[in-house]
């Protein structure tokens, strides 16, 4: 048996996709900011642990911090070094923070 769908059925389909489809459109795109946001964070702390891992072998502190800003516009690196452990914390609208042990000096 086959059922038919009268004119007024097939409008109130129409409707019905015509609301879900921005909805669903919407949940996409939040979720792809998401994983952009996501990337971005993963991305500044490999490069942060780059910066402290390049300080710890006495490369340049100029050329490490200009390729990390090159890398990462208005984000300001701040190093400290305590008891053999040398700290680089990046800070912008997010912060990271990474340390290596490099041993006393």
């Amino acid at each position: 048996m086959r059922s038919h769908q009268t004119p007024s059925e097939s409008g109130t389909v129409t409707a019905e996709f015509a609301v879900a489809m921005p909805v669903i459109i919407a949940v996409l795109l939040f979720g792809l900011g998401q994983v952009r946001e996501l990337s971005a964070t993963t991305e500044l702390r490999e490069d942060l642990a780059s910066v402290a891992r390049a300080l710890a072998r006495q490369e340049s502190e100029p050329e490490v911090i200009r390729w990390f800003t090159t890398l990462h516009p208005g984000v300001h690196i701040k190093k400290s070094l305590e008891s053999g452990v040398l700290c680089v914390e990046a800070t912008s609208t997010k912060s990271a923070k990474h340390c290596v042990w490099v041993g006393e000096h």
